[in-house]
């Protein structure tokens, strides 16, 4: 791997003796990991998957994989079953570990790797928002917000708007800031053509205003996670010494997860990981506490209520196909129906893709079903299974018809118990559902 001449002399500052270690894991193939789904994978389903190697050390869900294999191939992907995450880069909601009940805010979410990580810990109570300001990267955020099925808010917005409006409410705040990306050279070769000398200090500015929005958002006795997939002090350490001088209410927590971790320079309660002293990236990381200040004052979201229409065809899907009421509350927006919190923060004044999970739409006195809903339901809560194969369920996801023995009407399609889709059935020939968020 050719490397900016920069860049190896700031690494070899940084490093010292360390730096042929380090330059040579380079050099070497990268770990490759999947963090599996409790909430849709037992035990023994993961343990029937294959292409798995072993346990990522630092993440309860987390395991590598093969080189040589393609999970996303398996219909455990497509269903949320898994999600193909750097192994590193899985320490940071572990770092965070949001118990069930809290309010937690992903600020900068895209593509949902720790947005998902985070749901997992949740276990399905408390509030979670998922924000991305760049809006090209929303739906693919959204999408594989979609197939974990956890009920999650997602936003677009800039940081500041948000920190305005909720100042002090969230238990668990996690920012996975911008940065220079060095330390995924070795995966992506995009990040090493972009890198430039100027790049650390110009995104260095970007982060500590960032950090700053995050910390308001931050409850008393609330935690702030900040992380970088870099290695300069710029955007790191130096991040965070200047927090700590305009911010004495906040104080460092150990990030410090694994022997493999090592201490960040001058801050050694800071984590840095390198991939010559363990199977993963780089990163950086730090967990801040707040242990002064007020939370902030806030509404409640005035759920727009159900038209009568709408309500009616939703009421007569719902009794036909699940068994029993789904937890929350059902809202509408101009014919399209979500299952949202019934306690969520206003969202007025806020740009929001989805305030939850997308229902379906009303359509001409019927009601179409999402394929978010399909994978936020379990096999114990569906009147109409249909059990699909790996081939049928690769077909259905890209949208193609497959031939079945059903009968008419709409099935909730599952591959070993896990939700893939809805598929409407009629004379023999099975319909995935359009709908997607």
């Amino acid at each position: 791997m050719q490397l900016p001449e920069p860049f190896e002399s700031r690494m070899q500052r940084l490093l010292g003796q360390d730096y042929p270690a380090f330059r040579a894991a380079l050099e070497q193939p990268r770990a490759l990991g999947l963090r599996v789904n409790p909430a849709k994978l037992s035990s023994e389903q993961v343990q029937s998957l294959p292409f798995l190697e072993g346990a990522v050390p630092w993440s309860e869900w987390g395991y590598y994989y093969q080189s040589d294999s393609r999970p996303s191939t398996h219909p455990f992907f497509i269903s949320g079953g898994f999600y193909l995450q750097e192994p590193s880069a899985m320490a940071v909601a572990e770092l965070a570990a949001p118990k069930p009940g809290q309010w937690v805010i992903d600020l900068c979410a895209a593509p949902g790797g720790k947005t998902t990580h985070l749901a997992s810990f949740m276990e399905g109570q408390g509030v979670l928002v998922a924000n991305e300001f760049t809006q090209s990267r929303v739906p693919k955020l959204m999408e594989n917000v979609e197939r974990w099925g956890a009920r999650t808010t997602v936003l677009n917005n800039p940081l500041d708007r948000i920190a305005r409006k909720w100042e002090g409410l969230f238990d668990v705040v996690v920012l996975d800031a911008p940065c220079s990306g060095e330390g995924m050279f070795r995966k992506d070769p995009e990040a090493l053509s972009e890198w430039r000398e100027s790049t650390p200090e110009r995104l260095g500015r970007l982060q500590q205003d960032l950090i700053e929005q995050a910390a308001t958002l931050t409850a008393p006795e609330g935690t702030l996670v900040y992380s970088t997939c870099t290695f300069s002090l710029e955007e790191n350490e130096q991040v965070i010494e200047q927090f700590l001088r305009k911010h004495p209410e906040f104080q460092l927590d150990s990030a410090h997860l694994h022997p493999g971790f090592a201490e960040g320079f001058g801050l050694p309660e800071t984590a840095r990981l390198f991939p010559h002293r363990l199977e993963g990236e780089g990163h950086f990381m730090a967990k801040l506490v707040r242990t002064d200040g007020e939370e902030g004052d806030f509404s409640y979201e005035e759920h727009a209520k159900v038209s009568k229409p709408a309500l009616k065809v939703w009421e007569e899907f719902r009794r036909g196909h699940l068994l029993g009421e789904l937890d929350g509350v059902v809202t509408e927006r101009a014919g399209h129906l979500y299952l949202v919190r019934e306690h969520l923060p206003s969202l007025s004044g806020l740009k929001v893709p989805a305030p939850g999970i997308y229902l379906g739409e009303v359509r001409f006195e019927r009601f179409v079903p999402a394929k978010a809903l399909a994978h936020h339901l379990t096999l114990k809560q569906v009147s109409r299974p249909l059990e699909v194969g790996a081939a049928e369920a690769f077909k259905l996801e890209f949208g193609e018809s497959v031939d079945v023995n059903a009968p008419d009407g709409w099935h909730w399609l599952h591959f070993s118990g896990v939700g893939l889709t809805w598929g409407v059935v009629k004379r023999g020939k099975l319909r995935p559902t359009p709908l997607r968020v």
